[in-house]
């Protein structure tokens, strides 16, 4: 099994550097809000990823966007 996508993936969406902003922006919530707020973030997160993994070459065709001219673009944002 490659493992490769996967550290990617993390590095990029770098869960540790999230916790300090979760922890602010949660400072008042309930421990049954907090748990509420993590269950739709993860779900929101999971459902972007696997729309873009599903379905990511058909959108970038319908825009008519070249995979090479998005990768300069995301390696850019990186």
């Amino acid at each position: 099994m490659d493992l490769k996508p996967l550290i990617t993936l993390i590095a990029i969406i770098n869960p540790l550097a999230i916790v300090p902003f979760f922890i602010h922006y949660t400072e008042g919530f309930s421990h049954a809000e907090r748990r509420r707020t993590i269950r739709t973030a993860a779900l929101a997160a999971f459902c972007v990823i696997a729309v873009c993994a599903l379905l990511g070459l058909q959108i970038l065709q319908f825009f008519n966007i070249s995979l090479q001219s998005f990768q300069v673009g995301g390696g850019l944002l990186l």
